[in-house]
C-alpha cells in the first residue's frame, strides 16, 4: 500500500509539473526582444467591426464612439442587439452603427449573435471582420492596424485585450487584474515572441473573412472564443498575436458578479481541458504543431487552481515524508512549488509590479481561499450552464 501511495503521488507531482514547466517557458518568453510594430503601412482593406451586445444601452455609446472615428466611409459598423430588452438598438443607432435585432431566447450567447451578424454580411461581405464587446475602449489607431495586419497574414489576430479594476470591492486589490495579465497579456506575448499561436480571447479580434465565413460560431460555449480559436487552428487558421492595439475593459462592479464571472471563465477552461488529449493525439496525425501548441497552452490550468493543486499535493507529500519516510513525492512537489513561485515572480516582476505591491502577493492566501468555493461550486456541478452577462459601469 505504501509503494502504491509512493508512485501515485509521485505520478501526480510529475503531472503537475508539466503544465508549471509550460508556464514557465511562456512567462519567460515574454521577457525576449520585442518584434517592431506591425500593421502602419499598407491600403486599409474594408472592414466590419460586429458589436455584440445584450441590454448595452447604458454602456455602450463610448465603445461605439470610439470604434466611429477610427473607421472609413468603406467601413462598416454593426451592432447585434441580442435578446435586448433595453434600448439598445435605438442608443446604438443614434451613434450612427447598423443595427440588427436578434429575438431567440432559446439559443443565448455570444456566439449565435456572432454567427448571425455574419450571415447579416454575406451579401455584401467586408474583408476583414472584427469583433469588439461593448464595455470596451480601443486604442489609437486600432481599427486600422488590426485590418491592415489581418490583411497582410491571412490569419485571425488576437491584440492586448487588458482588464482593469472597476470601483468597489470586486477589484479593489489588483490581484484579480495580475492573473488576468498573466494570462492574457504575458502568456501570450511569450507565446509570440517564439512565433507560436495564441488563445482567442472574446474581444479584440480580427479574421479575413474567407476564414471566419466558414467557421462554427454559432454555440453557447461557456470559452466559445477558446474554442473558436482551436477550430480554426484545425483548418490551419490558428490566431496570432497583435500586441501593438489594445482593448480595455472593467472587471464587474460587483462581488457577485466578479464571482459569476470567473467561475464562468474557469468552468468553461476546465471543460475545455478534457479535451486536451484527443487534441493533442489529432495534432500528431495531422502535424499541425499550431494545434498542439494551442492544446498545450489549454493544459495549462487556471492560476488559482494551478496553485492550489500545488499547495495541496505539497502539503499531502509532507504528510508522506511524516508518515512513511518516502522523499520522491515531495522532492518533486517541493521543486513544482519553487518552480511556480519563481515563475510567478518573473511575471510579477516584469510586468505586475504596477498592478499589485509585493506585500500583495504574500497575503493573497484569502483570495485564494475565496477561489477554492468557487472550485467546489464547479465540481459539485453548480456553475453556469451557458453565458450570461455580468453587471458593468454605467457612465
Amino acid at each position: 500500500m505504501t509503494i502504491f501511495l509512493t508512485i501515485s503521488l509521485t505520478l501526480i507531482a510529475g503531472i503537475i509539473g508539466i503544465p508549471i514547466a509550460l508556464l514557465m517557458i511562456e512567462v519567460c518568453a515574454s521577457l525576449l526582444k520585442a518584434a517592431e510594430a506591425e500593421g502602419q503601412r499598407g491600403a486599409s482593406p474594408r472592414a466590419a467591426v460586429i458589436v455584440p451586445a445584450h441590454n448595452e444601452s447604458g454602456g455602450i455609446v463610448p465603445t461605439l464612439r470610439d470604434l466611429r472615428t477610427q473607421m472609413t466611409d468603406r467601413d462598416r459598423l454593426i451592432v447585434v442587439a441580442d435578446n435586448c430588452s433595453d434600448d439598445t438598438a435605438t442608443v446604438a443607432y443614434g451613434e450612427g452603427a447598423e443595427v440588427i435585432e436578434r429575438h431567440d431566447p432559446s439559443r443565448i450567447g455570444k456566439g449565435f449573435a456572432l454567427a448571425y451578424a455574419v450571415d447579416f454580411l454575406r451579401s455584401d461581405p467586408p474583408e476583414i471582420i472584427m469583433f469588439v464587446d461593448a464595455d470596451c475602449r480601443l486604442s489609437a489607431g486600432a481599427v486600422r492596424k488590426m485590418s491592415v495586419a489581418c490583411s497582410r497574414i491571412q490569419k485571425p489576430l488576437q491584440c492586448n485585450y487588458r482588464m482593469t479594476a472597476a470601483p468597489g470591492p470586486a477589484g479593489g486589490s489588483g490581484l484579480a487584474q495580475f492573473a488576468w495579465t498573466i494570462k492574457n497579456w504575458v502568456r501570450p506575448l511569450g507565446l509570440s515572441r517564439l512565433g507560436w499561436p495564441v488563445q482567442l480571447m472574446g474581444t479584440g479580434m480580427a479574421f479575413p473573412w474567407h476564414v471566419i465565413e466558414r467557421a462554427p460560431l454559432a454555440n453557447g460555449d461557456l470559452v466559445e472564443d477558446m474554442k473558436l480559436g482551436l477550430d480554426l487552428a484545425e483548418q490551419g487558421y490558428a490566431p496570432r498575436f497583435f500586441p501593438f492595439v489594445e482593448i480595455v475593459s472593467e472587471f464587474p462592479v460587483s462581488e457577485e458578479g466578479a464571482d459569476r464571472q470567473r467561475q464562468r471563465w474557469i468552468q468553461g477552461h476546465l471543460s475545455l481541458m478534457t479535451a486536451v488529449p484527443r487534441l493533442i493525439l489529432r495534432a500528431v496525425r495531422q502535424r499541425n504543431w499550431d494545434l498542439l501548441l494551442l492544446a498545450l497552452d489549454i493544459a495549462i490550468p487556471p492560476l488559482s487552481l494551478l496553485v492550489l493543486l500545488t499547495l495541496g499535493v505539497c502539503v499531502i507529500d509532507v504528510l508522506m515524508v511524516a508518515v512513511t519516510g518516502a522523499l520522491a513525492p515531495f522532492a518533486i512537489a517541493a521543486t513544482d512549488f519553487v518552480l511556480l513561485s519563481v515563475t510567478i515572480l518573473i511575471a510579477w516582476a516584469g510586468f505586475g509590479r504596477n498592478i499589485l505591491p509585493f506585500r500583495r502577493i504574500v497575503l493573497s492566501g484569502l483570495g485564494l481561499l475565496r477561489q477554492m468555493k468557487l472550485f467546489v461550486d464547479i465540481f459539485r456541478g453548480r456553475g453556469p450552464r451557458s453565458w450570461i452577462r455580468t453587471e458593468r459601469r454605467r457612465s
